[in-house]
Formats: C-alpha cells, sequence, structure tokens
C-alpha cells in the first residue's frame, strides 16, 4: 500500500537511478523480484524523508506500470 502512497504525493526522491535499477534487473533474467525490491526501497525512501523532484512520483509510477506491468 506504501508504494501507492509514495506515487501519489507531489514530489518525491529522484527517480532515474531507480528506473535503471529496474531495467537492470529486468535485464538479468527477469529478476522481478529485485526489481520490486528496488521500488519497495525508493517508496521507504519517499516516506521517511520524502523529496523534491515534482516529476518523479509520475516517472516511478508510469515506469512501474510500463516494465513490471503493475498499476500503482
Amino acid at each position: 500500500m506504501y508504494k501507492r502512497q509514495a506515487v501519489s504525493r507531489p514530489d518525491g526522491p529522484p527517480a532515474e537511478a531507480l528506473v535503471e535499477e529496474i531495467r537492470e534487473a529486468l535485464a538479468n533474467d527477469l529478476d522481478a523480484p529485485a526489481a520490486l525490491a528496488a521500488v519497495d526501497r525508493w517508496a521507504a525512501l519517499q516516506e521517511e524523508s520524502g523529496g523534491t523532484d515534482m516529476g518523479a512520483p509520475g516517472v516511478v509510477s508510469r515506469a512501474v506500470d510500463a516494465l513490471l506491468g503493475v498499476a500503482l
């Protein structure tokens, strides 16, 4: 549930490294658990300290949907 809350905030931690980590995990024999763990870490960071990147939550939401097929 906290993933949905993290992507519904107006700002968050930068998302570029997360998207790259998701892509690398999927390139590594479709390692979806590692990709989801990366999203969990981003969401936990969002919950702990927030962020200043106004587009990050939208980027994360779209990346998770496009790359993992999970709508947040």
